[in-house]
């Protein structure tokens, strides 16, 4: 999408908020980030706390269907144990 509407000189600006709200508090972000993931195929998650809301929406994109990206790290076993795809840093790209 991003390719097609470059070369037509034209972009797509999507947001979820009304055009009055400048900065999102921690519940807006969380919709914002919803809305991202929603509209993509993959999902690269770099770490995330056990517990955490991260991982909370890596378990919710996993379950819509989503692949889940996340670093070859030890610290990322928890996104591991929930069915994540491990990729090294150089290899990224070619899972994007």
């Amino acid at each position: 999408m991003e390719t097609a509407l470059s070369h037509q000189g034209r972009l797509l600006l999507l947001s979820p908020f009304d055009s009055h709200v400048r900065r999102p508090r921690a519940q807006l972000a969380g919709q914002r980030t919803r809305l991202v993931v929603a509209l993509a195929d993959k999902v690269l998650i770099a770490h995330a706390e056990p517990g955490g809301k991260l991982e909370a929406l890596a378990r919710e994109s996993l379950a819509a269907g989503k692949q889940v990206l996340t670093l070859a790290v030890d610290a990322n076993a928890n996104l591991v144990s929930l069915g994540a795809t491990v990729v090294a840093p150089a290899d990224i790209k070619r899972y994007l």
